[in-house]
């Protein structure tokens, strides 16, 4: 089943609307500009390229670079055209957005969590670097074409390291 395209989301308030663009193999391409790169967004910008350029799974979003330039601070991601899973979930949305009959069925939705689970394992146990994601919600879940999962939005993402040395971890 095919569901009709959504406007994509990445999840992150602090960030503006994605723009779309497509390289020289004909990929879409989604780009996210920073808008106000002070303290909190600056940190969580640097978090979410350093996080993403250490890692590369099927069922997490793919980085394919970065511009750091004075203010202006830049994210170029794999387009994934179907939305969040959130937004299949809440039936306001889908009353709103999805023609009747498009909504995921319970097998598509389990395929979904299956592929949030491999990403996670992933994350924690096999990565060369071991990550904690710390923003697990459905609103971080995108969902492809072929209706799989990805993970995204990794700005409070840190290393395993951190977080065993922690005596306290907070996410405020």
């Amino acid at each position: 089943m095919q569901l009709p395209p959504s406007s994509p989301s990445l999840a992150t308030p602090s960030q503006s609307q994605p723009r779309f663009t497509t390289n020289l193999n004909n990929q879409k391409l989604l780009t996210k500009l920073a808008e106000d790169v002070q303290n909190r967004n600056l940190s969580e910008f640097k978090n979410e390229v350093s996080t993403l350029s250490k890692t590369e799974h099927l069922n997490l979003l793919r980085l394919y670079g970065y511009l750091e330039n004075q203010d202006e601070k830049i994210i170029i991601v794999e387009y994934v055209a179907n939305g969040t899973l959130w937004e299949h979930l809440d039936d306001m949305y889908c009353r709103k957005k999805c023609i009747r009959g498009d909504e995921l069925e319970m097998g598509e939705r389990l395929d979904v969590a299956i592929d949030v689970a491999h990403a996670v394992t992933y994350l924690h146990m096999y990565a060369d670097h071991q990550i904690i994601h710390r923003d697990i919600k459905a609103s971080n879940f995108l969902i492809t074409e072929k209706l799989r999962g990805k993970v995204a939005d990794f700005g409070l993402a840190c290393l395993a390291e951190e977080v065993h040395a922690a005596t306290h971890i907070s996410t405020h």
